[in-house]
């Protein structure tokens, strides 16, 4: 078997981040769930996730985190940074509960992959999580999950 067959049948390994115990756990327990995904490192603050990619950096591949941290922590745009500098191939998903085109907007420029919003159905979420982090990225699939239409 190839490689990249191994790598179509193997879950995505997802490091999740929220401050949030119940939604990291219940986001953690949904994405075991399914086939598709697997989390192997669940993080209730981005010094946590860091630490744990500092000891396996390819561990995952991908990291999700929420958009809003806990005040005493990094902002979402401070983590992407840091994320994007030290593990430059390690794409990181945005999640949150803001469905704004400025908060989409600043996540995707500030280093995001992708952008997901928590009141999505969870098999959407993963569907388009697999998606974003199997294959590059395109502009229509971008906007798809942006929300917003397609640039022309």
């Amino acid at each position: 078997m190839t490689d990249s067959l191994e790598n179509l049948r193997r879950p995505l390994r997802v490091m999740l981040l929220d401050d949030h115990p119940l939604v990291r756990f219940g986001l953690e327990g949904l994405l075991n769930d399914d086939p598709a995904t697997c989390v192997v490192g669940s993080f209730g603050t981005s010094q946590e996730l860091l630490d744990a990619l500092a000891g396996n950096p390819t561990a995952a591949d991908v990291v999700l985190a929420d958009y809003v941290l806990a005040a005493h922590d990094r902002s979402c745009r401070q983590l992407l940074g840091e994320l994007g500098r030290a593990y430059p191939a390690l794409p990181v998903v945005v999640f949150s509960s803001r469905c704004n085109d400025a908060t989409v907007a600043e996540a995707r420029q500030a280093g995001a992959r992708g952008y997901l919003f928590k009141g999505e159905r969870m098999a959407a979420m993963v569907q388009t999580l697999v998606q974003l982090c199997g294959t590059a990225v395109d502009a229509s699939a971008a906007a798809a999950v942006a929300g917003a239409a397609p640039a022309p």
